[in-house]
């Protein structure tokens, strides 16, 4: 079986204040404190964008030419996290055009 590295709390703080800065049109680079997390996770970011259906929040397909079952644990965990924010995101932009 294969070592399982956790994508801990605080991983996923700075994973989420890095998406919402990005998916919202901001600078990651901008901030120090950001822009340190943002170096951290670009790799997880680059990938998301590459298999992510950006209308719809759909996953393309997987990171990695493996079944669902050898993806690898942590990459899943991140990219989840990334995908509900950027449903969000999507959401708040339907609603945005919706009120003009």
């Amino acid at each position: 079986m294969a070592v399982r590295h956790s994508f801990r709390e605080t991983d996923c703080q700075e994973v989420r204040q890095v998406a919402l800065l990005l998916f919202y049109g901001g600078n990651p680079l901008s901030d120090d404190e950001i822009a340190s997390y943002y170096k951290k996770w670009i790799w997880f970011f680059e990938l998301f964008l590459t298999i992510i259906d950006r209308k719809h929040g759909n996953f393309i397909h997987f990171p990695f030419l493996t079944s669902p079952a050898e993806q690898p644990y942590k990459t899943l965990q991140v990219m989840k996290l990334l995908q509900n924010l950027w449903i969000e995101k999507i959401q708040h932009d339907n609603e945005q055009a919706y009120k003009r």
